[in-house]
């Protein structure tokens, strides 16, 4: 039967191998051969908050002019969560095998990451980008190492806070690796000043670059519930101290009968139980809902009046930015001064120190006790989420772009 499987699986790798071989020899035609031509790779695009980014660099790229393409595990645009323009190109690296069993042992082996780095070779090799802009992962390296032949540009977008206590303990040798790689590229981009400290870069080869907005901000304020949201995977509660608001709102709660809180996000059971039983201790079942996977955001943004991140730590927060685009008056618990750089002042919301039950909920009552504060900085958080547009966006990405061209 080992055998038999065994030769299924050298069969099916020698199809996959002769098939990216005829790919790589077709001839590719560019319809603009001026422009920049701007590889973006990126393990899927079928989820999380990196990615979703990824998917509107290469919109706002497209926009620009530029000619780009997108290399990902994912085969085919129909299954993608998060859309690519039709002018964007997409390559897959993925291994041509569907069943699970034979995917794992490949997995375990090593030969699906090796199998993969192969493709993303040849597929450069193939395309000759002028820029490869590696997201999560190790991928600006492996296209370090693949390009060196070929003169293009490196630029590696780190999406994490390298400080953050979960990854200091649990991942040492992998952020020492990323102290060390990230000499060698010509560009590494930062989420905030904050992380400019902790990426190991040349600071000449740094370049801060906050995440773009997701959605366009709102002209005015739109019409309000009394909800109270908050957004985030129930399975890393602890992260995003979803134990800390709901204790926050269960001593405040008596005394706002009409608010309602809502987490949006899906998780296991185990981690919904607890939750569950945190809310049942403080005696706010009947004001405190979960929302489960949302497929549109903005909408529960613009119905919510308050938005919270309670996050006991957090490199970002694109559903800050997102919560103020759309008029929410906004409470951030703030890591690192990160959260800080986002909300300025408390004209633009309230920024409180993290893994603190009491300051989230005396931001809560500043919010509920005062509907005047609560409208000015729900209406300057929209004038403050313009500087998150993707526009503005892609105005940094054409600074950074025009320096490492000119070295």
């Amino acid at each position: 039967m080992w055998k038999q499987m065994g030769a299924k699986i050298v069969g099916k790798m020698l199809c996959a191998l002769s098939s990216l071989y005829k790919a790589s020899t077709g001839e590719i035609i560019f319809q603009n051969l001026e422009t920049m031509k701007i590889v973006i790779i990126v393990n899927r695009l079928t989820g999380g908050g990196a990615e979703r980014v990824a998917s509107l660099w290469a919109k706002g790229f497209s926009q620009r002019g530029h000619d780009v393409t997108v290399i990902t595990h994912t085969k085919d645009k129909h299954q993608l969560t998060y859309k690519l323009p039709a002018k964007v190109k997409l390559w897959s690296i993925d291994i041509p095998i569907r069943n699970r069993i034979i995917r794992g042992i490949l997995n375990r082996s090593g030969l699906f990451k090796a199998f993969s780095y192969w493709r993303l070779d040849k597929i450069l090799h193939v395309i000759k980008p002028d820029v490869c802009i590696g997201v999560l992962d190790d991928y600006a390296y492996r296209a370090y190492q693949c390009t060196r032949d070929i003169g293009c540009k490196i630029i590696n977008t780190e999406h994490n806070a390298y400080d953050r206590p979960d990854l200091k303990e649990k991942y040492p040798k992998d952020i020492k690796m990323k102290y060390e790689t990230n000499k060698l590229f010509d560009a590494v981009t930062v989420l905030t000043k904050a992380d400019t400290m902790v990426t190991g870069a040349p600071k000449e080869n740094m370049f801060v670059l906050p995440n773009p907005l997701t959605y366009n901000p709102v002209c005015n304020i739109p019409k309000k519930d009394k909800i109270i949201l908050a957004a985030g995977r129930l399975d890393v509660w602890y992260i995003k101290g979803f134990d800390l608001l709901i204790e926050a709102w269960g001593q405040i709660a008596c005394e706002y009968p009409d608010w309602k809180l809502q987490i949006a996000g899906t998780g296991g059971h185990k981690a919904r139980t607890h939750l569950e039983h945190i809310i049942d201790k403080c005696r706010v079942r009947n004001q405190v809902e979960f929302v489960g996977f949302c497929h549109n955001m903005q909408e529960l943004y613009k119905r919510a009046s308050i938005f919270v991140l309670s996050s006991r730590h957090e490199g970002f927060g694109m559903v800050l930015t997102e919560a103020m685009s759309q008029g929410c008056a906004c409470v951030a618990c703030d890591f690192g001064g990160r959260q800080r750089e986002i909300i300025e002042d408390e004209t633009q919301g309230l920024v409180c120190d993290n893994n603190s039950i009491d300051a989230i909920k005396n931001a809560l009552i500043r919010f509920l006790s005062d509907k005047e504060y609560l409208k000015l900085c729900a209406t300057n958080a929209i004038k403050r989420s313009a500087y998150y547009s993707l526009d503005n966006t892609m105005d940094r990405w054409e600074t950074i772009l025009s320096n490492i061209m000119e070295k």
